[in-house]
This record gives structure tokens, sequence and C-alpha cells, in this order.
């Protein structure tokens, strides 16, 4: 496109020399994939004469989505067989709005600026590609799900900094929250031993009185940890224990993932009410805590959440209900499913655990060894 100027006084020799930017456009900053905008930008053409002019009907390029790295546009215009430049200097974020656009160390670098919130919004969703055994009845084979956006630098004084994620959705948009089953056939009665998706397998189940932190499906089917019973190492992510949903990970996200300091019940006792009971573990994969999803406790140690926050997932009303891994191919005519939490229940003497049950996403409470629930636990980069 060009435009010529028939300038008053002027004759055939005069001829245009250059432009100038001598008003910078409203916007300046963008985020990676967008379009420059160049209103409020003006542009002032000299001539040979000395003459200048307020300039129309210039070009700018690039003139479409523009790249991670660019710092500047060019402003063209032709005039008389003359063509002039001139650049306008821009910020072009390294990121992009659409969080699955983003590679897992994008995200990390976002999260450590904590910029997250500026860039993606709780229920973004990233997909990843699950490959490998989990527990003894399991196998994953190039099964994508996403993971969604639960918390930006979440009860960050007592937990730390960073952007946690869910496990797992359906699809990028409008898709259906779910856990992962295995195929073990005796799901309420499992043998002692059988490492399925049960809290505790290991031992006897009545045995739980060293709460989420001693319990078995947090060392050998999550790997949340390394160390049975014990606290997360650095390596936990990078060198997981086998065969568990930790290992199934993408190992360019494992590589980025972030120790979670996480308060739990890790000294179950039978009355709501005792305190002493809640400490620190160092996890990477844990459960969520009854008090996290619902924001108020009905099977929980009252303690829990002196220490624990609701999640914004949940506070913007999203729902607690949960699906099988069937939803992605059958949406809700899947079955529902009951997921297990961290929080054992403290209201009673029996052995039992608090679950979110596949009635409406409702707690409830089941033995801690009954495997008929699915495991969806959190991450945090």
């Amino acid at each position: 496109m060009s435009k010529t100027f028939n300038m008053a006084g002027g004759g055939s020799n005069i001829r245009l020399v250059s432009i100038e930017i001598t008003t910078p456009p409203n916007k300046t900053e963008y985020q990676t994939g967008e379009i420059f905008d160049p209103t409020g930008m003006k542009v002032t053409a000299t001539y040979s004469n000395g003459a200048t002019l307020l300039a129309t009907g210039w070009d700018f390029t690039p003139d479409g989505a523009l790249a991670k790295g660019t710092s500047s546009i060019t402003v063209i215009y032709t005039e008389g067989g003359v063509t002039a430049a001139d650049q306008q200097t821009i910020l072009v974020s390294d990121y992009f709005y659409d969080l699955n656009e983003n590679s897992w160390e994008d995200i990390k670098a976002v999260s450590q600026a904590h910029q997250g919130p500026n860039y993606w919004e709780i229920g973004d969703c990233k997909e990843i590609e699950l490959n490998g055994d989990v527990g003894d009845f399991l196998t994953l084979s190039g099964f994508k799900a996403c993971v969604y956006i639960i918390g930006f630098d979440h009860n960050v004084e007592l937990e730390g900094d960073g952007i946690t994620f869910g496990c797992f959705m359906s699809a990028l948009k409008n898709g259906y929250p779910f856990g992962l089953v295995d195929s073990y056939p005796n799901k309420t009665n499992p043998a002692s031993g059988v490492r399925t998706f049960n809290i505790t397998h290991e031992t006897n189940w009545h045995d739980i009185s060293s709460g989420w932190k001693g319990c078995d499906c947090r060392y050998d089917i999550l790997g949340s940890t390394d160390v049975d019973r014990g606290d997360a190492t650095e390596n936990a992510a990078i060198s997981p224990v086998e065969k568990t949903l930790l290992a199934a990970f993408p190992s360019d996200l494992r590589a980025v993932m972030k120790a979670m300091t996480v308060y739990s019940n890790n000294a179950v006792k039978t009355s709501q009410s005792s305190t002493g009971v809640v400490s620190a573990s160092v996890d990477f994969l844990p459960f969520l805590s009854e008090f996290e999803i619902m924001g108020e406790l009905e099977h929980a140690a009252y303690e829990e959440e002196t220490y624990q926050k609701q999640y914004q997932y949940y506070i913007n009303g999203n729902s607690t209900v949960k699906y099988t891994q069937e939803v992605i191919e059958e949406g809700t005519g899947a079955s529902k499913s009951a997921y297990a939490t961290r929080s054992p229940r403290a209201s009673s003497s029996l052995a039992s655990w608090a679950f979110m049950t596949s009635n409406n996403g409702q707690v409830g409470a089941y033995n801690a060894d009954r495997a008929d629930v699915s495991i969806s636990p959190i991450f945090r980069v």
C-alpha cells in the first residue's frame, strides 16, 4: 500500500527522504501469538525540501501472529517510488495465553516469576501422555489426559509457592474431571499385599496410625515419595519409584515438579477434636485433603483446617464429582467414581478414611483397604 501527497508549493523534484514513528502505539507489550495493534501510532514523513507531513497508508511487518522473541515492528511507507522504514520497539512475552501451547519448562519459568495469573486462569488445562504400569493392575500406554490448574501460590505461607495442578480432565476444553481406576477384581475385599488402589495394602488394614505419611498408596501407587513412610527426597520425581503413577508421567513434566510441603493427619486418633495429630510431609504427588476440596470437615480431624486452605478451583464452585477414565470415550455416560483424599477419618475407632464418594461428590468414609476407588492426585510446578 502506498500514499502520495500533493504538497502545496512543491515540485517534481521533492522526494520522500525518511519516516519516523513520532507517537508510539497505545500497546507495546504482547503475548506470543497476538497480532500487533497500531492504534495510536503516528508516522511522520520527511521530504527532500525539509518539509514534514503526517503519513497515512503505511504498512507494518510482521502483520500476523507475533512470534516468541519478536522485539520490534517495522513500519514501511512508500511514496513516489521511494520506500522508507522505521522500527517500533515492542515486547513479546516468551509465553502463550493458551496453557497447552507452553512447554513445562516455560510454565516453570512463569511460576517462578509469580506471573501465572497474568497468563492463565484457574481450570486451564494442559495435555500429558502417561506410559507405564501403575500398581499391579493398570497399564497405561500412550494414554492422553489433561491436568488443570487448581491454585496459584496456594497456602504459600505454609506450603511454599508454585502453580498447583489437579489430575485429570478428559479434554482441554469443556472436559470432565476423572480419576484412574485399575482392573483388580475383588475391590471390596482385596488380598493382603496386592498393589491395588487402596490406601493401605502392605500391612494389616486396621493399622492406619501413621495416617497419610505412613499409608502404602502414597509410596507404591502414587510415587509421591521415594522413601516409604518418609519425606520425599529431591530425586523422587527424577527417579520415581517403579510401577507408580509418578513414573508414568512424562519426563519433561517430572523434571520441573516441585516438592510440596503438605500438612496432614499423620498421627491418627479416634476423636476429631484431638490435637497434635497434624504434621508436615514432603510430597510430589499427594491426594487433596477433605478440607482442600470441601472447605469444611465432616470426617477429618478438625486440626487439619488450621493448616490447610480450600483450593481456589473449588472456591470458584467447580464440581467435586469425578468419573472414571471411561469418561474420555463415553462422556457423562461413564461411571462416577469415589476418589481418595489424604485425610484419615478421625471420627471413628475403625480404620477408615475420608473419600469423595460417587454420590454427587459428597464426602464419605470407607475402610482404608477398599479398592473400588480412583486416584486423582495433585502436583506443583
